[in-house]
Formats: C-alpha cells, structure tokens, sequence
C-alpha cells in the first residue's frame, strides 16, 4: 500500500510524502516484494517523476536500497503517522530556500545491512530535481538521522544541475558540501559521521591530489571517492566537499541559501580552485 501525504508549508506550498507502506518481510523471496512495490509505482504514473524511464531500472535501484547485497529475515513496517509528523517539522524548517518547487519525497523501508549499521537507518538518494527518496530501518533514535538526510537531499533536490546519474567529481564534491554545510544551518554544527570519516588536512590532500580530475564523469573514480570501493576511504568525498566549500562561504560578503543551492556548481568549483 502508499499512502500520498499533502504536507503544507507558509505560503501555499506543499510538498508531497509518499510513503510505501508495505510490509518489508527478509523471510519472504525479493521479488516478490519488489515486483508489489513497482507496480503500484507504476500504476500511480510515479515511475518518470522518480527519475526512472522503465518499470526495470525502479526495481533494480529500490533493489540496492532496499535489500543491498544482504539476507536479512526480519520484518519491519513503516509508521506513517509518526513519519509525516517528524518529516512535515523537518520541511517547515527549510521552508526559507523553497519557491513554488513541486518536490515529492518517497520513504521506503529497507533491510540494507550498510544502511543501518554504517548509516544509522537511514538513506538518502536525490534521483532528480524536485525528488527525494529515503529508505528506514526504524533503529531507536532513527530520527535525528531522517532530519540529516531529508535536509541533505533537499539542497540537491532544489538545483536544476543536479542529476544523480551523470555527476563529475567536483560537480559531486561541490553539491555534498553545500548539502552539509545548509544541513548545519538547520540542525547546528554538529558535523556528520559522514564528515568526521575524514579529518580536514587529509580531505584537502586528496582534494589537492584530484584536481586534474574533477572534470571526470567516471563511476569507478566517483565510488572510490564517496563510497571507499578503491584507494579512498568510506566517505572521503563528503569530507572534501565540506572542507573546500567551508572555504569558499568564508569568502562569500554575504550567504543567501535560496541562491546558492541553486547556483552552477562549476561556478563556485572554478572560484574554489583558486584557493588551493
């Protein structure tokens, strides 16, 4: 079952929850739940505004968030009374940065074993502009979590630059640092485990050592560098871009979110360069 939540901010905006509400049973085959689960997707015409051309590619990615490479048999379902409370608080929040943007944010449950044990429950995908989606596993204290990561991938939700599958190195850097530092504008200065992955002098190092390929559109370099699969370690992208754009905003005369989060990431890329 999804239920479609209105949620209504100042000045007739709205944004749209939806939230999958099925039950996400380990002990039962895959498929079973991600074949229910897309096609009721695509029976509600969400497929394209997800990002997603084809009922096949939504299923292969719900595949990774939801299910990762794991086995796990538990069975968990979402609440959504206490979802749309925490969800519709955390978007009043941002209410500042938005324009009229007709911004749709999917909740999944999920059973990825990477997500709650090195994520704390809860995922984050920004598929498009406007689209948003979250995965949770409901641990005790999943909420401050859901707050982090609904105001991360809000920032990149609202930048017409933005496009999850075609991202080059630096445009990545730059969207993850503004995503966490405008996340710190809402919740304080507290800096993620993603940002603590990585200490400030080692992120500028390797910032320094890629500078030839920030250009890049390359997955292999761009997982190596966000996702430790190579030489980086895990969350090393998320560091670097905290680090050179806390440098860059220490430059701006002044700092107006609505702006910024909206700006060509190559345009602050090429200012920051010449800071290193």
């Amino acid at each position: 079952m999804i239920e479609e939540i209105t949620v209504q901010l100042s000045d007739k905006k709205v944004i749209k929850l939806i939230i999958i509400e099925n039950e996400l049973n380990g002990s039962l085959p895959k498929e079973n739940y991600l074949e229910e689960v897309t096609k009721e997707l695509t029976s509600r015409n969400y497929t394209k505004s997800m990002g997603f051309d084809s009922q096949n590619k939504i299923k292969e990615f719900l595949k990774f968030c939801i299910f990762g490479e794991n086995n796990l048999k538990e069975s968990i379902k979402l609440n959504k009374d206490n979802l749309k409370d925490v969800i519709s608080e955390i978007l009043k929040r941002c209410d500042f940065v938005l324009n009229d943007e007709d911004i749709q944010i999917f909740v999944f449950p999920t059973l990825n074993e990477v997500t709650i044990n090195k994520m704390s429950g809860v995922g984050g995908f920004c598929t498009r502009k406007n689209t948003i989606l979250i995965t949770i596993y409901p641990k005790k204290d999943y909420t401050k979590y859901l707050e982090m990561a609904i105001i991360h991938e809000l920032a990149h939700s609202l930048s017409s630059y933005y496009d999850m599958e075609s991202l080059s190195i630096g445009e990545g850097l730059i969207f993850d640092g503004l995503a966490e530092h405008f996340r710190e504008s809402i919740m304080g200065r507290e800096k993620s485990p993603l940002i603590k992955s990585t200490s400030k002098e080692k992120a500028i190092d390797i910032f320094i050592k890629l500078k030839t390929q920030l250009s890049k559109r390359d997955s292999k370099v761009y997982n190596e560098v966000f996702f430790g699969t190579g030489k980086y370690n895990l969350w090393a992208g998320y560091a670097i871009g905290y680090y050179i754009i806390d440098k860059y905003l220490k430059n701006q005369k002044s700092l107006n979110w609505k702006d910024i989060l909206r700006k060509n990431p190559r345009e602050i890329l090429k200012e920051i360069i010449t800071y290193f």
